[in-house]
C-alpha cells in the first residue's frame, strides 16, 4: 500500500528523502521513490533519467495503464515515436481488460443455424503483414523500426472479415482461455467502427477459444486499442492521446452480434433485444 507523500520545502529536500528511501526503503518504499523522483525529474526535463525510474518500477511489477500513459509521454518528450505509440498502446490494453463483469447476463443470443459452427470467413485485402508492437511487461524491450516489422510479418495479412454463423449455445463450447492481440501498424484517423469490428472477427477467426481478443493502432493522433472479454460480456474502444490523456467506450453484452452487426456497416449498438447503448468516460 502507497504511504501518504509527506510536504517539502523545495524539489531537492524532496529528492534528498526519496534517494534515502530508494537506498534503504522497502520494495513498497521503492517503488514510491522511483515515482516521485520520476516526477521531479520530468518537471526538470530530465526525461530520460525518469524513463529508468518508471522502467525499474515496471520491472518490479508495476504494470497498469498510468505506468505506460506515463512513459509514452516521456518517451514522446525525447523524440522516441516508435517507443512512445508501444507505450501507448500498453496502456490502452491495460484500460480495456480492466472491466468489471457484468452486473447481470447479456441477452440470450439467436438459435444456432444447425450444422453450421461458429467461423468467420474472410478474403484477403492485400494489405501487408501486421505489425505486433508492444512494450513487453516484464523488460519493457525497446525495438527499433526495422525489428518492428520483422517481429510482425509472420502474422500474416488483415482481411475483409464477415461472420457467417451465430454463436453456439452456452455449453456446447470448450471454456475459452487466453488471448489474442495483434497491433495493425498504422491506420486513418477514420478506420472507424466497421473496419475496427471486421479486423477483430478476422483475429477470432485465425485464432479461435480465446477468452480475451484486442486490435491496436496508431492513427498519428491518437493510439486505439479495441477489443472483447467474453468472460465478463465487455466490449471496449479505447482512445490515448499524445499527451497521455484518453477516452472510453463501452458496451456490454452480445459481442458477437454487435461486431457482425458494425462489420456490415451498421452500429457496435445493434444487439438481438434491441439497441444497447454505449457507455462514455474520460481517462
Amino acid at each position: 500500500m502507497t504511504a501518504p507523500v509527506p510536504s517539502f520545502a523545495n524539489d531537492d529536500q524532496a529528492a534528498q528523502h526519496w534517494l534515502a528511501l530508494l537506498r534503504s526503503g522497502t520494495d513498497d518504499q521503492k517503488i514510491q521513490a522511483r515515482e516521485q523522483l520520476a516526477t521531479i525529474f520530468e518537471r526538470r526535463r530530465m526525461f530520460e533519467e525518469a524513463t529508468d525510474l518508471l522502467v525499474s518500477n515496471a520491472r518490479a511489477g508495476v504494470q497498469d495503464a498510468d505506468i505506460f500513459r506515463w512513459l509514452a509521454r516521456l518517451y514522446r518528450a525525447q523524440g522516441d515515436e516508435v517507443t512512445a505509440m508501444q507505450a501507448a498502446a500498453e496502456a490502452a490494453k491495460y484500460v480495456l481488460v480492466d472491466m468489471p463483469p457484468l452486473t447481470a447476463p447479456p441477452p440470450a443470443p439467436p438459435e444456432p443455424i444447425p450444422g453450421q459452427p461458429y467461423a468467420v470467413q474472410h478474403r484477403s485485402s492485400g494489405t501487408s503483414g501486421c505489425l505486433k508492437l508492444a512494450v513487453a511487461m516484464a523488460c519493457l524491450t525497446v525495438f527499433g523500426t526495422l525489428g518492428l516489422i520483422i517481429f510482425g510479418v509472420a502474422l500474416g495479412t488483415l482481411s475483409d472479415a464477415r461472420l457467417v454463423s451465430q454463436t453456439p449455445p452456452v455449453g456446447s463450447a470448450p471454456a475459452r482461455v487466453g488471448k489474442a492481440e495483434v497491433n495493425l501498424g498504422v491506420r486513418s484517423f477514420g478506420f472507424g467502427s466497421q473496419g475496427q469490428a471486421r479486423e477483430l472477427l478476422a483475429v477470432m477467426d485465425r485464432q479461435p477459444g480465446k477468452n480475451e481478443y484486442s486490435i491496436t493502432y496508431d492513427t498519428g493522433e491518437d493510439t486505439v486499442a479495441f477489443g472483447c472479454n467474453f468472460d465478463t460480456g465487455v466490449l471496449a474502444r479505447i482512445h490515448v492521446s499524445r499527451t497521455g490523456r484518453g477516452s472510453k467506450e463501452t458496451w456490454r453484452g452480445s459481442i458477437v452480434e454487435r461486431l457482425r452487426s458494425a462489420s456490415g456497416g451498421g452500429s457496435l449498438n445493434d444487439t438481438p433485444a434491441g439497441k444497447g447503448f454505449v457507455t462514455r468516460e474520460d481517462l
